[in-house]
């Protein structure tokens, strides 16, 4: 079994990041932390008892972007160790038992069957399935894994490179997952594998003041902080740019989940104004050329 070195990117990490930790360290051979909170809100605390359990914690104190925090981490553990496999994780994710054999199990028997594997992503996410894109070789390919649980070999991080800065948050996995496919390799979804990840709370789908339901129960929007709408909007445009000649399916099928999220966001979910304001001001700053975080003036702007 190669050496596993888990990528943890940090942003204000509760207590309970040292509980996931300790867990995580019984699958794997080490862990690099970055922590690119704001300095004033870093919890020195944590970053001690992270130490004390043999954590190599990199304090950026600032917030550059995931894609950042990743970098950092990814060239700090291939210092440490050109050989050591790479995986990424988010502060709120958790590993089941059997994550990381179940993962490499599945790598090499698609490698062994002739797919061109670039990396391995968990079958679930809690009891979601992450969504596939048909089978080579009787192996689920992974149709837009998120990069928390992904697990990347070396030749894979050699041949395509670090993540995408100038995206900062949302769209870096996607661009990521395309980037390795352009390279002629393939996420597989490892059977058995889940990934406990908190993705997100819904928020009651209302009109004028009315909650509404479909098939009688409580309709709810698939809600994101008009910040995050800003970053969606403006890399999806980016990502659409860059790959629309090479994976036009993909992306039609990604427009069609981002179109219909949009919409109802826009019509039943709350700070609907500020939503599509963030929409709008995400597609004028991609038409600009606007990369990185998004500006401090309309930051303010977007906040609730």
């Amino acid at each position: 079994m190669p050496s596993i070195t888990a990528v943890l990117s940090l942003f204000r990490p509760p207590q309970g990041v040292v509980d996931r930790v300790t867990r995580l360290l019984e699958q794997v051979d080490h862990v690099v932390a970055v922590d690119d909170s704001p300095a004033p809100a870093t919890p020195g605390p944590v970053h001690e008892a992270l130490r004390a359990l043999g954590v190599e914690v990199v304090v950026l104190g600032e917030n550059r972007g995931i894609a950042h925090a990743l970098n950092v981490g990814v060239a700090t553990a291939r210092t440490a160790d050109p050989a050591a496999w790479i995986m990424t994780l988010d502060q709120d994710s958790t590993l089941a038992p059997g994550f990381v054999s179940g993962s490499l199990a599945a790598f090499d028997a698609a490698l062994a069957a002739g797919v061109p594997v670039g990396a391995v992503c968990p079958e679930k996410l809690g009891d979601v399935p992450t969504p596939d894109e048909g089978e080579r070789d009787g192996f689920s390919l992974a149709y837009d894994p998120i990069q928390s649980g992904m697990i990347l070999p070396p030749g894979t991080l050699a041949d395509c490179g670090p993540f995408r800065e100038d995206y900062f948050i949302d769209m870096v996995d996607s661009e990521y997952t395309l980037r390795m496919r352009s390279h002629g390799l393939r996420v597989v979804r490892a059977p058995g594998v889940r990934l406990e990840h908190e993705m997100g709370e819904p928020r009651p789908m209302r009109f004028l003041g009315s909650q509404l339901t479909f098939q009688g129960k409580p309709a709810h929007v698939p809600y994101e902080a008009p910040f995050r709408v800003y970053y969606i909007a403006r890399n999806m445009l980016t990502l659409s740019r860059e790959y629309r000649r090479a994976f036009p399916d993909w992306l039609a099928r990604r427009w069609k989940a981002e179109v219909l999220h949009g919409t109802a966001r826009a019509l039943w979910g709350p700070h609907r104004f500020k939503i599509v304001l963030a929409t709008l001001c995400g597609a004028r700053d991609h038409l600009r050329g606007t990369s990185g975080r998004i500006p401090a003036r309309l930051a303010r702007r977007l906040a609730v």
